[in-house]
């Protein structure tokens, strides 16, 4: 995410939340330009609030979750001179530069992403009906006051399930009460913003010019990369199906299949900094290349209806080059 985007914007300075010391010791070890790696020690010290949200029984992805206000409320403390905090989820990918989002919304103070459902998943808004995977704060009264608001809502209550009575759901769903409590939230219209496989049914994919364009209209700014599961190293099984969205040539090959190479290069360089992962891979696949390849073949069996649409096949890594 952090270098797709960097491709776009240069000067983009990325505020991580290391949720583990390993992430925090390899970002700073690579020292990964613009970005700007948060310790969690760091993070929750004198946040009491915080502390006792971790304690009080939420699970861990729960507590993830409750994070997200605090971490906004954190880098907006920490940074200022920030005209605009934009909280982004780490699966993004940048396809373009996002300055049509912010000449969209122009000085809105918050700025928040509809999931866009197609009429037949739209049962799906329960989950809510702003997506969390891209939200913008400006430094100004209005955006610091909804800041603290959702961040006081996350600390009672970010359970991982709906909530039918009290219409919630994790951090996200709060977001649907924005519009209403902030009247200076802008939602924001440009399709080409937070692509999804929740949305690819919803309008016309086409290629233009070599770029993807949505709904005949929009360019493609960022694709929201949700519930991508390897299944070895060069077999990736994509959420489409669970969409209803068919994998057509111009989603695989302009959108999955250049964010999946760029993940395995990334792959490939952070290996030296965790030596660990490939025994543990071995382990998990099995031992033998014979016995790995017989689970394989079971576990795709199994999931063959499944997959017939939606699983991605990438290259083999090219061999270096011999010795001249």
């Amino acid at each position: 995410m952090v270098r797709s985007l960097r491709q776009f914007v240069p000067d983009a300075t990325t505020w991580v939340l290391c949720l583990s010391s390993t992430a925090y010791d390899i970002l700073n070890r690579i020292a990964e330009p613009g970005v700007r790696p948060i310790a969690l020690r760091d993070f929750e010290a004198g946040d009491a609030p915080l502390a006792a949200a971790k304690q009080d029984g939420r699970s861990q992805i729960e507590y993830y979750f409750t994070c997200t206000p605090s971490l906004i409320r954190y880098v907006m403390r920490a940074a200022p001179q920030a005209e605009l905090v934009t909280y982004l989820d780490s699966d993004l990918g940048f396809f373009a530069d996002p300055e049509p989002i912010y000449q969209e919304a122009g000085n809105a103070p918050i700025i928040v992403v509809p999931h866009r459902f197609p009429p037949a998943l739209r049962h799906r808004e329960i989950y809510g009906i702003y997506n969390v995977g891209w939200v913008s704060f400006r430094h100004n009264d209005e955006a610091i006051s909804c800041i603290e608001w959702w961040r006081a809502r996350c600390l009672e209550w970010c359970s991982d399930r709906v909530d039918s009575v009290n219409q919630r759901f994790a951090d996200q769903r709060y977001l649907d009460q924005f519009p209403a409590i902030y009247p200076g939230t802008h939602v924001l219209r440009h399709k080409g913003a937070n692509l999804a496989p929740w949305n690819l049914g919803a309008d016309k994919i086409s290629l233009e010019n070599g770029r993807v364009i949505v709904a005949g209209r929009d360019p493609l700014i960022f694709f929201h990369f949700h519930g991508l599961k390897t299944l070895d190293k060069r077999t990736v099984l994509t959420a489409l199906e669970a969409y209803r969205v068919p994998l057509t040539s111009i989603i695989r090959k302009a959108i999955y299949l250049p964010y999946l190479k760029e993940i395995r290069r990334i792959e490939n360089e952070l290996a030296p900094f965790l030596p660990e992962v490939p025994k543990a891979l071995r382990e998990l696949a099995g031992g033998s290349s014979n016995m790995r390849g017989a689970r394989l073949k079971n576990r795709l069996r199994g999931l063959r209806a499944f997959i017939t649409r939606s699983y991605i096949r990438l290259p083999p890594d090219p061999k270096p080059a011999a010795d001249r």
